[in-house]
């Protein structure tokens, strides 16, 4: 995420000048976000899996649609020169193709309507997650606010130790 290079603590000077950690940023709804992510994972990998199908089945419908074409083509080209039986048999190609046709025409149809509901699915996972992370990005924002603004007021309190020690030496 936005702060996952930012380091685990914020080291400033104690007031013996060692290092001092400061609380890292918990994020009180981690476990509720990486949830609302896996599930937003899984409508992005079924989505896909409905993509992939529906082109599938585009591709054996377009395949069949050009068998059916040649058919047509040869039947009207090579017509005068076929016999009897090879003109039934082309026919009746032909008529198993449209059949296969429908049905492949059909299956289509359930896939779109399927790439349909999951790209909503997939839609609503995102708009479960992403309030979520603008919540985490602006509660990570104050807190580093709170941070700067706690480093401020130590190096302002050591300034004034520093400038009361020069006072009472002079």
């Amino acid at each position: 995420g936005l702060w996952s290079n930012q380091p685990a603590y914020r080291h400033t000077l104690n007031s013996r000048g060692t290092n001092r950690s400061m609380k890292r940023f918990e994020f009180p709804l981690e476990s509720v976000l990486r949830l609302r992510k896996f599930a937003e994972a899984e409508a992005r990998q079924a989505l896909t899996e409905a993509l992939t199908e529906r082109n599938a089945a585009e591709a054996a419908l377009h395949a069949t649609r050009t068998r059916i074409a040649g058919y047509m083509r040869q039947l009207t080209e090579d017509l005068p020169t076929l016999a009897a039986n090879e003109v039934v048999g082309m026919w009746q190609e032909l008529d198993h193709l449209e059949e296969v046709a429908l049905k492949q025409a059909a299956h289509l149809a359930d896939c779109e309507a399927e790439v349909q509901r999951r790209t909503e699915a997939y839609i609503e996972a995102q708009k479960e997650r992403k309030p979520l992370e603008r919540l985490k990005e602006e509660m990570h924002r104050e807190y580093l606010h709170e941070m700067d603004l706690a480093e401020q007021a130590f190096n302002d309190e050591l300034a004034v130790i520093g400038h009361s020690r020069k006072g009472g030496e002079a």
